[in-house]
């Protein structure tokens, strides 16, 4: 998976529209970004990329670029 794939797969779980989502996103701003996505962003880690992120990585995520940091070996270029 690209980047850009795992930006429009994110997209989808916070259901907001194509180019939304930067790096510098604020997750807690994103009105979407609740228990429900969270567990379907835990669930696109470990399905598709092999990752398996903790609750606590995901908690102390403040901006997407922090998500992007937690699955970055994983993305291809």
């Amino acid at each position: 998976m690209t980047l850009k794939e795992f930006i429009e797969n994110f997209e989808n779980i916070v259901m907001v529209d194509p180019g939304v989502i930067t790096l510098e996103t604020v997750l807690d701003e994103l009105e979407d970004w609740d228990s429900l996505s969270q567990a379907a962003f835990l669930a696109l880690c470990e399905d598709e990329l092999g990752i398996k992120v903790s609750d606590q990585n995901l908690r102390e995520s403040v901006k997407f670029s922090d998500l992007v940091e937690l699955v970055k070996e994983k993305l291809q270029d």
